[in-house]
């Protein structure tokens, strides 16, 4: 009787997790109704894969030129429509989201280099600062950076990003030429 309770419990979790968390799909995205093109790359229209692919390695060869390369090249997930942005758990006025070092999840409105980049840039960071511990960075290093890498224009931004991304270009001048990983790790 307590194996079998074990074992429902056990089965049951996974399940919950999937209906009530649901970023935690970027995990397992065709069962979300994405197309997988391959390990790093799903999309929900197959007929933007070129566009996917070109965004996806154009972002990927800039967050790498100028952090590093990644340790695992991350998944993309590629949603031309809003109801799969939200299916995994995101909404508007957000144009993409990154989910640890599991995925990023592009909305339709978050198709260019600039927004993919910054995403990159988060997902880069939790490979070397670590998930949990990016918690505890200030704003300023985590967005900061992912704005400045990215090169946005800031135009349509809150100011606390303008000043996280100009807090960061001046730390990152006073670090000179030290490791950017071990600063930000020190900090």
């Amino acid at each position: 009787m307590v194996k079998r309770l074990i074992v429902l419990v056990l089965a049951i979790i996974p399940l919950a997790a999937w209906g009530l968390y649901s970023p935690m799909r970027v995990l397992a995205p065709e069962l979300n109704g994405m197309t997988c093109i391959n390990e790093t790359l799903c999309i929900d229209d197959v007929r933007k894969t070129n566009e996917a692919q070109k965004l996806y390695h154009e972002s990927s060869r800039v967050v790498a030129k100028t952090l590093g390369p990644f340790n695992d090249e991350p998944r993309a997930i590629f949603c031309m429509t809003e109801q799969c942005y939200k299916s995994f758990g995101f909404k508007a006025p957000s144009v993409a989201h990154t989910v640890g070092v599991s995925g990023v999840v592009i909305s339709p409105r978050g198709w260019n280099i600039i927004k993919i980049v910054h995403e990159f840039t988060h997902h880069i960071q939790a490979e070397r600062l670590g998930v949990v511990q990016m918690l505890f960075k200030p704003e300023w290093l985590i967005e900061g950076m992912a704005y400045c890498i990215s090169n946005d224009n800031m135009n349509d931004v809150p100011q606390r990003y303008v000043e996280a991304k100009n807090h960061f270009v001046k730390w990152q001048l006073e670090n000179g030429n030290k490791n950017l990983w071990e600063a930000a790790r020190n900090l």
